[in-house]
């Protein structure tokens, strides 16, 4: 999946994010507040191509969970695995930062 927004406004977006960061702790810390406020679930997804519904998202050690809905179970994998199309996930313009950022 290609972004719409350009890396600019990308790195915008993580530097508001990560203001008063003062370690990539508190960076992934205030990633997460800012998808908290503005990335909706749930939302349709695939992960290792088989349709899921992200169901939450929490934060981990060093990454960003997805909770995936399958059926009757439920499942965590790190955000970067799961696919989804930007039309249908409102606040997709955080993943995207998320991703940019971690890409380093």
């Amino acid at each position: 999946m290609k972004t719409k927004l350009t890396q600019q406004q990308l790195q915008s977006m993580i530097d508001e994010a990560i203001a008063d960061a003062h370690d990539e702790e508190e960076a992934l810390m205030g990633i997460y507040d800012f998808m908290d406020e503005n990335l909706k679930v749930p939302f349709p997804a695939k992960v290792i191509g088989e349709d899921v519904t992200i169901s939450n998202f929490y934060q981990g050690d060093d990454c960003i969970e997805a909770e995936i809905d399958k059926g009757n179970k439920k499942y965590r994998v790190d955000l970067k695995e799961v696919e989804y199309d930007p039309q249908k996930v409102k606040g997709y313009e955080w993943i995207e930062a998320y991703m940019y950022w971690k890409s380093g």
